[in-house]
């Protein structure tokens, strides 16, 4: 016998199925599919993911937006290189979308924008179209949805993920790794409603 429930629990939407063999009244399967593992621990009792801590997220969601606002320039305006420094942790790590995956620090990341700002990038907007963040404890991820508008005509969008680590109750980037969309890798339109 298949049960689905559909269940509306800290603004998270989860589907749990499962079946039950009734003859011999015993599980034979479970599969849940979870937006967040903190909703196991409320509905079953197991250890998961902390209850959404809001200032936690404040602090993260200002992160982001920093983040994303601190690499705004214009023939007008300039960049906020150090805004966008600020929020990493010493030795921190960033993947671009460039494929082979190759590492490289926020200094040389910055380095790299400041040079093509000078030549033949001239305008560069990125806003958050949306985001996800889990905390547990003193570490937590965030997915953040943007778009990207380079000499006011190019316009795409992408996602950016963020390992971040609290100490002495300030979070700061560990890592963070983005790719941008396209055809085959459409933005999950879960992703897109700010929240």
């Amino acid at each position: 016998m298949l049960y689905a429930y559909r269940i509306r629990a800290c603004q998270l939407s989860v589907t749990v199925r499962y079946s039950v063999a009734t003859r011999i009244g015993r599980v034979c399967s479970n599969v849940f599919t979870l937006r967040s593992i903190g909703i196991c621990r409320q509905l079953f009792g197991q250890p998961g993911l902390e209850a959404m801590n809001t200032e936690d997220h404040k602090a993260i969601r200002a992160i982001i937006e920093r983040q994303f606002g601190s690499l705004n320039w214009s023939p007008r305006t300039s960049a906020n290189w150090s805004a966008f420094l600020g929020d990493f942790l010493p030795g921190a790590s960033l993947y671009p979308a460039a494929r082979p995956a190759k590492s490289q620090k926020p200094e040389e990341f910055v380095e790299r924008m400041r040079e093509l700002a000078t030549t033949k990038l001239h305008s560069f907007k990125e806003v958050a179209l949306g985001r996800e963040i889990r905390v547990f404890g003193n570490v937590a991820v965030a997915i953040a949805v943007c778009q990207i508008t380079e000499n006011e005509t190019q316009v795409t969008r992408g996602i950016e993920m963020m390992l971040l680590v609290k100490t002495d109750g300030c979070w700061q980037i560990v890592s963070q790794a983005w790719d941008t969309e396209g055809e085959s890798k459409p933005i999950p339109a879960d992703l897109l409603d700010p929240n």
